[in-house]
């Protein structure tokens, strides 16, 4: 009787280990391809699809021009408080598809299919089945309404991601200790140069690999100090120290916002239920293969690849968590920084799935002599059927609607209007929002809001040159709108200057009736340029 149950019991799990893996894989192309539509429909945009985009544009341009990016701040130009290498990077696009937003985004969009392909290589890694990988790849798509549609904008986040990313790769598929630590380390500085957060996804990494592949680990950290230290000091020096103005002092010196302790709820526990779940299962299959490497003895120990595999995927886990963590408590953290803890969720969470599903233990690699084989978590559910229903339930609660994050016909006759409306203004104008905006009207750009906001509110946390420096912005600015320097101001209500113009500007025209939402950015905050501020006579 009891073969007979066990029959019945494998009869019951054959068809959902047949229909399981098809009915994702065709699930998780559906985000892959939703992703792709989104991306080509708005690559060639020739507006901002997020308020920061703009500003981004005219920092590749000063590349393109061999314009310093770090100075001092002026009414000018403020920098953005990154490191140099995407806007390299986007700059090197443009010299191939042309000036314009086209560059920014294709440089981005290739940086997230780059990810895409890491995420899928990570995933696979252990013996798993080829669909973990597939799934894996769809959920990180699928996670783009949920990070704001950033995966193909014109910013920094897409390509410092995939160079991480790159990194974890690199340090599973190259076999020599210090050389895959070197390379890993030479990708992570790639990751900090591009944006500053890869510090924070690479720390746990460090620490796991010091400890269990020692040699690896202290080429990894011996490459990242020498990087990363002697890249700083010279652009430091470079910029008469600028760099380190805005890269570290001005960040540094930003409060944290309260609000952003709700990401564990809100971003993790409520968007990602699911696949938080099916991560910690993998996450606890990570620990106790490097618990077993610890404790084991000559001969006892799990297969290196295993504990390689093992320290990656929880050294991503945490450092993506973390990551995104503390990148929603640093104030005006948008949803862009969420883009590494959905990555790694992606990795661990179709590898739990796998693992779940008994597809890591049915194609498990062949230990090497004299290793054992630490057994994947064993599936706790009646059938894998469970498992891959509620993966297909994580894919539901992530489903979104992709035209609304495409502009409409309407944005675009908005835009042009906007753009005819700046031509006509007289004197100098400035658009601190949108600088973009004058750029195409066939006048300077000047600053940009958000990197003047940067610096203003960072000086209370400022001292010595760097405090000076902050306080001369705002005298400049204070000067300039007292002198009359503008002919006009172009704002977006947003209460930024509104309050320091009384008796020197004053409103003149309304762009945008209020119940007008065209022309609002479908990425990120929803700001437009609205009132034409006028000098007073």
């Amino acid at each position: 009787m009891a073969t007979d149950a066990g029959s019945r019991a494998a009869r019951g799990a054959a068809p959902a280990g047949a229909w399981g893996p098809w009915v994702l894989a065709a699930v998780a192309s559906l985000p892959l391809l939703a992703f792709a539509g989104v991306a080509l429909a708005r690559i060639r945009s020739p507006f901002e699809l997020e308020w920061i985009e703009g500003g981004m544009r005219e920092v590749v341009r000063r590349v393109l021009n061999g314009a310093p990016l770090y100075t001092a701040p002026s009414i000018a130009h403020v920098p953005f408080l990154y490191p140099p290498l995407y806007f390299h990077a986007a700059a090197a696009m443009a010299r191939l598809a042309g000036e314009g937003f086209v560059a920014l985004r294709l440089t981005s969009l290739a940086a997230t299919l780059a990810s895409l392909a890491c995420i899928a290589c990570l995933a696979n890694r252990g013996g798993a089945a080829r669909w973990p990988g597939g799934v894996g790849a769809g959920l990180f798509a699928a996670t783009y309404a949920r990070s704001g549609g950033w995966m193909d904008l014109g910013h920094v986040d897409a390509l410092s991601l995939a160079l991480a990313l790159a990194a974890f790769v690199a340090y599973l598929a190259i076999r020599g200790a210090v050389l895959r630590g070197i390379v890993a380390g030479l990708l992570f500085s790639l990751a900090v140069f591009t944006k500053q957060s890869a510090s924070i996804i690479v720390a746990p990494f460090i620490v796991l690999t010091v400890m269990n592949d020692r040699r690896a680990g202290v080429a990894l950290v011996a490459t990242l100090l020498v990087c990363v230290g002697l890249g700083t000091l010279w652009l430091d020096r470079a910029s008469d120290g600028w760099f380190t103005f805005y890269t570290i002092a001005i960040p540094r010196a930003h409060p944290f916002d309260p609000a952003g302790w709700s990401f564990w709820w809100r971003d993790l526990l409520m968007a990602l239920p699911i696949a938080l779940a099916f991560a910690l299962v993998d996450a606890r299959d990570c620990v106790r293969v490097i618990r077993a490497s610890a404790s084991g003895g000559a001969g006892s120990r799990p297969d290196g690849d295993a504990l390689r595999t093992a320290v990656a995927t929880l050294g991503l886990g945490v450092g993506g968590l973390f990551a995104a963590a503390i990148g929603r408590l640093h104030e005006g953290g948008a949803e862009n920084v969420l883009m590494p803890v959905h990555a790694a969720l992606a990795v661990l969470g179709a590898r739990g799935l796998a693992a779940l599903s008994g597809a890591r233990r049915s194609n498990a690699r062949v230990p090497a002599p004299g290793a054992t084989v630490v057994a994947p978590s064993r599936v706790t559910f009646p059938t894998p059927a469970v498992a891959y229903l509620l993966a297909l339930a994580q894919f539901a609660v992530l489903a979104y609607n992709p035209l609304r994050f495409v502009p409409s016909r309407a944005d675009m006759r908005a835009g042009a209007a906007v753009v005819e409306t700046l031509r006509g203004l007289p004197g100098d104008v400035w658009v601190p929002a949108h600088g973009y905006l004058s750029r195409l009207a066939g006048r300077e750009p000047h600053a940009h809001l958000m990197a003047v906001i940067d610096v203003l509110r960072a000086e209370p946390g400022l001292s010595g040159t760097n405090k000076a420096a902050a306080a001369r912005l705002q005298d400049e600015i204070a000067g300039a709108f007292a002198a009359h320097r503008f002919g006009a101001l172009v704002l977006d209500d947003n209460g930024a200057f509104e309050p320091h113009l009384a008796g020197l500007y004053q409103p003149a025209q309304r762009l945008f009736a209020p119940a007008d939402r065209s022309f609002m950015p479908v990425s990120g905050a929803p700001l437009r340029p609205v009132t034409v501020w006028m000098r007073v006579r």
